[in-house]
């Protein structure tokens, strides 16, 4: 077991925004996860963490 705390590449394939579906891109730099409606997501110790915002 590693101790690389990036989003694994074969995750970032089936991830998709839980608010419109839509697919997600990860920003390394800021270690997130944004939809095309800007919806964002963080990344903690590699694990996206994809709750919807609060109304």
């Amino acid at each position: 077991m590693t101790s690389d705390k990036k989003l694994h590449k074969k995750l970032l394939e089936i991830l998709a925004c839980p608010v419109d579906k839509l697919p997600l891109k990860y920003n390394k730099k800021e270690n997130i996860l944004t939809c095309k409606n800007k919806h964002t997501y963080r990344v903690k110790d590699g694990i996206p963490i994809l709750l919807p915002p609060k109304e």
